[in-house]
């Protein structure tokens, strides 16, 4: 179904998708104002092991990419549209991967300030931390646990990574995701240590 969904897929299309993991049924529920594009940055993501959604980045890693597919459940012309439709389904559905069960900010438009307080609760009940906001440095080190080079963040870690200002957001997402789930990224291990 993926191969029929990019071969048709010439044209931007926005509307609703699901994520489905065939081998338990989950789902995760979406939607787009270009579909094919956030395909692609869904697996990339998942692929790279940096997708923002932690119970979506569990799955694929324990089943691998071949159990996902990729569905257009409905097309919508009229974006206005688009964050009713993707509610209407997530309620329909209660999507098993959906962190937040709200329908996302999309298009422009704005959430009420009750689903913001509804998005923040939902995502402190998710696991882990992240250092973002903490006061501390980011600790480069070898891949046998050599301090090589300490930084005041992530941003800064990333400016020493690469030359490209474009990238520097990017870089340092997944240095900053190396960190949370103690893996490696661009060939160095890091650490943070709180209040220096």
């Amino acid at each position: 179904m993926e191969l029929f969904v990019y071969l048709y897929m010439t044209k931007r299309l926005s509307g609703i998708y699901i994520i489905t993991n065939i081998k338990n049924g989950k789902q995760y529920v979406g939607s787009s104002v270009n579909i094919k594009y956030r395909f692609t940055r869904h697996k990339q993501m998942l692929r790279d092991n940096m997708h923002k959604n932690p119970k979506l980045q569990a799955s694929y890693n324990k089943y691998g990419k071949d159990l996902f597919f990729y569905t257009i459940v409905e097309l919508v012309e009229q974006l206005e549209n688009l964050l009713n439709r993707e509610q209407y389904y997530m309620d329909k559905l209660n999507p098993w991967f959906n962190v937040c069960k709200i329908a996302g900010n999309v298009a422009g438009l704005k959430h009420t300030k009750e689903t913001i307080e509804k998005c923040i609760a939902a995502n402190k009940r998710r696991k882990g931390s992240h250092h973002h906001g903490r006061n501390g440095k980011v600790v480069k080190m070898t891949l046998s646990g050599e301090e090589i080079e300490t930084y005041r963040s992530c941003r800064e870690a990333a400016e020493y990574v690469t030359n490209s200002k474009g990238a520097i957001k990017t870089i340092g997402g997944k240095i900053a995701e190396s960190i949370k789930r103690n893996a490696t990224a661009y060939g160095y291990t890091w650490k943070f240590i709180d209040k220096y």
